[in-house]
């Protein structure tokens, strides 16, 4: 590739038509026209990785899948959403339906922009503070000992799934989770 590029760069300088003396033109003519040949050589090589329409490519989507383990005989509708920990107006959801089998309801978020995201369960009809959350407290087992509910970031890559992400949390005070994204 070097060899290629080497090649290239040869060519360039060789068919460049050559300034004319300096105390004909003045060396303001010849330095710019060197800056201008060096500008495009350097340029060339980084033209052939470009797409043809001169757009960047959008990253692939990725996804979160898990499972939603409400603190009950039987789990409500509700709203799994990933939000961006950067950007709270960026967020990806899924509607789980109502229901008692599977006790733990599987989930899964598709068509995630990469970035870094906070998973909150949002109880159908509410609006106000999410219901649960993944959390350190889920990470501790849901054990009373461990007191904190501080979401965990889940970070999604391009083209690939986060897997096993639990939203269970259900235990936090009313206030500890964020208002449902609009």
């Amino acid at each position: 590739m070097k060899l290629i590029i080497g090649a290239i760069l040869l060519a360039a300088v060789a068919c460049t038509p050559r300034a004319a003396a300096p105390e004909a033109t003045g060396a303001a003519t010849a330095t710019a026209t060197a800056t201008s040949t060096v500008a495009a050589a350097t340029t060339t090589p980084a033209a052939t990785t470009v797409p043809s329409t001169g757009a960047a490519q959008p990253a692939a989507p990725g996804a979160i899948s898990g499972l939603v383990g409400y603190p009950s005989d039987g789990h409500p509708a509700m709203t799994i959403y990933a939000v961006s920990t950067t950007d709270r107006s960026v967020f990806f959801s899924v509607n789980v339906a109502r229901g008692i089998e599977p006790a733990k309801p599987p989930y899964s978020i598709s068509g995630i922009r990469p970035g870094t995201y906070n998973l909150f369960a949002y109880l159908d009809g509410n609006d106000g503070p999410a219901n649960g959350a993944y959390t350190e407290y889920v990470k501790c087992g849901l054990n009373a000992s461990c007191a904190d509910h501080t979401p965990i970031n889940v970070t999604v890559r391009a083209g690939e799934t986060v897997r096993d992400i639990e939203v269970s949390d259900f235990y936090a005070r009313p206030d500890a989770f964020p208002s449902r994204p609009r």
